[in-house]
């Protein structure tokens, strides 16, 4: 499993994201503790939405739509 994380982070690193975006684009603090909530009673299901989550925050910002959390 370590190498399989180790290889997540490899990818998100070279990835060479736009900092400018960072801001905007982030997780949380109450997205992070909602998830760990739900990660006690569903750990697969708050790892799914977390990535998909991720995955939208990545096409709004590729298209530069504003984001917008609860």
């Amino acid at each position: 499993m370590e190498k399989i994380i180790q290889e997540i982070k490899r990818y998100v690193e070279e990835t060479e994201m736009d900092e400018k975006t960072d801001g905007e684009y982030q997780i949380s603090l109450n997205d992070i503790l909602a998830l760990c909530d739900v990660a006690d009673r569903d750990t697969c299901g708050a790892i799914c939405y977390t990535f998909l989550f991720g995955k939208a925050m990545g096409y709004r910002a590729a298209k530069g739509i504003q984001l917008s959390t609860p």
